[in-house]
């Protein structure tokens, strides 16, 4: 082989291996690109979680809030109640006390 033609191989090697980094450059920025939105994407998932989170608790508490208000006044039901005819019901037991409040027993 003679010398120019070491030299043209030798070129189109170059000139192959400069456009196939010239593209995995532009691969590595597009990746950066999608590597930047998936971690602002990220962060605002885990904001929303946080939100979410603590929704729930200050929601949790409310309700435990509303069941023990309901229980305490479920407590203060228990006097005797007047019937038809002036009785009492027997026992001074409430139909809150026998099937609680909310009871699908009636």
């Amino acid at each position: 082989m003679s010398d120019n033609e070491n030299f043209d191989r030798l070129e189109k090697t170059v000139e192959k291996f400069l456009g196939l980094f010239q593209a995995m450059k532009k691969e590595k920025a597009e990746l950066e690109i999608i590597l930047q939105e998936k971690e602002t994407k990220i962060s605002d998932l885990e904001r929303k979680i946080d939100t979410l989170t603590d929704d729930r608790t200050r929601i949790h508490g409310r309700v435990s809030t509303l069941l023990n208000s309901i229980e305490e006044w479920e407590k203060g039901q228990a006097a005797p109640i007047a019937m038809p005819g002036g009785k009492t019901k027997p026992g001074g037991t409430t139909a809150v006390q026998e099937g609680g409040l909310f009871s699908m027993n009636d």
